[in-house]
């Protein structure tokens, strides 16, 4: 299983760099199959001060990585850090965005995140109303119809 996740890497840094649009090739499990572009992304972040989430909301958006961004408060998070059990207050960033945006996405969040090694997680969306996508492709730039 371990080696399934090393060789889906690099085909997810192709995938959401945008060098295909239509369509990846997957490697799991050695199987080869296409792989059809989801047409909207959650990208969650988190942060430990609650200042700096707010102003990466504003920033990110400012810039049309994502069209959305809600923040959520009041989690608990346990992880390991240096050899040791962790656990932190923290605010989660969850950004509404387009494949065509997650690299420069992630660059940006990465530039500018206060943690050594910041949760960068995409999560595919399966169904979207067609309305909410386009409204989102809209004020991101990657539509047929979007802002300059």
């Amino acid at each position: 299983m371990a080696g399934d996740t090393a060789l889906y890497a690099p085909v997810l840094r192709k995938y959401y760099t945008g060098g295909e649009k239509e369509s990846i090739e997957c490697r799991i499990s050695k199987n080869c199959r296409e792989k059809t572009m989801k047409p909207m992304l959650i990208v969650q972040t988190t942060f430990e001060d609650e200042t700096e989430a707010v102003a990466m909301a504003e920033n990110v958006i400012r810039e049309r990585l994502a069209g959305c961004a809600q923040l959520s408060g009041g989690i608990r998070s346990f992880f390991w850090w240096k050899d040791t059990i962790e656990q932190s207050q923290e605010y989660i960033l969850s950004l509404k965005t387009t494949p065509q945006k997650y690299a420069a996405l992630q660059s940006f969040i990465k530039r500018r995140h206060s943690y050594d090694t910041p949760e960068i997680l995409a999560i595919e969306v399966d169904h979207v109303s067609t309305d909410y996508l386009r409204w989102l492709q809209e004020e991101t730039g990657t539509g047929e119809s979007s802002k300059p």
